[in-house]
């Protein structure tokens, strides 16, 4: 994974690319790349059926579980 980054890293340098974005919540060996921090968001839509209420309500659980693990 880290040559890979590496790799895509040096390509977006050679072609003149200004920015290289590291998605999701910033992790300990991201900031050995950068010192900029932007906020991600992540989106997710859910079908009106059974199968969507159902990864619906596992996902407020998930959430909120984290919630109070940070209290």
């Amino acid at each position: 994974g880290a040559l890979m980054l590496l790799e895509t890293v040096r390509y977006a340098a050679a072609h003149g690319l200004r920015s290289y974005k590291f998605l999701g919540t910033v992790e300990p060996w991201i900031q050995m790349w950068t010192k900029s921090v932007r906020p991600c968001v992540s989106l997710a839509a859910y079908p009106v059926n059974r199968n969507g209420l159902v990864a619906l309500g596992t996902d407020i659980m998930a959430m909120t579980r984290k919630i109070l693990e940070k209290r």
